[in-house]
């Protein structure tokens, strides 16, 4: 299982037996495949249930939207607020400069990165 949903072999998943074991390889690992993985193992005897999380590391990607791909402009004095989708595996430091220089830490500046 991926999360609540049944995974399968096919393109995208690998699932092997060796002995004892069972291999779930993920071909191709993106962003999209950060989530608990789990097995059930049912016999005779009863049934058994294993968890594990999977993060992917990728470089981060983001989605500028089409109101900020050209030159914005605002008043004087206006707050900006900025929203823009990142896909990434981790969450990741943000840097904000203006004309060369960090802005980050500018006391007009807050910027907050979550999930």
């Amino acid at each position: 299982f991926k999360g609540t949903k049944e995974i399968s072999q096919g393109a995208k998943y690998t699932i092997t037996r060796d002995g004892d074991k069972c291999i779930l390889v993920i071909n191709n690992a993106a962003p999209d495949d950060v989530d608990e993985y789990s097995i059930k193992a049912r016999n005779k005897g009863g049934s058994k249930m294993c968890h594990c999380n999977v993060n992917v590391r990728s470089p981060p990607t983001f989605r500028l939207p089409p109101k900020y791909q050209g030159v914005p402009n605002y008043d004087k004095g206006e707050a900006v607020v900025m929203k823009i989708r990142h896909i990434c595996g981790l969450l990741f430091n943000v840097m904000l400069s203006k004309d060369g220089n960090d802005i980050t830490k500018d006391k007009n500046v807050s910027i907050d990165v979550s999930d």
